[in-house]
């Protein structure tokens, strides 16, 4: 199974990005959760994000 590869991102509100697809798809992702581990950390500065 092929996934769809990702077009384009988004910031649509406070660490929440809407993701396009190539099978013409968007879906909301909030990356929140992401920014408890420590590889995501520097994201936590909105500005860099």
């Amino acid at each position: 199974m092929l996934y769809p590869k990702i077009i384009s991102a988004k910031i649509i509100e406070n660490y929440t990005l809407l993701v396009q697809f190539s099978n013409h798809q968007a879906r909301k992702y909030d990356c929140e959760k992401l920014l408890e581990k420590t590889m995501f950390s520097p994201l936590k500065n909105y500005a860099f994000f």
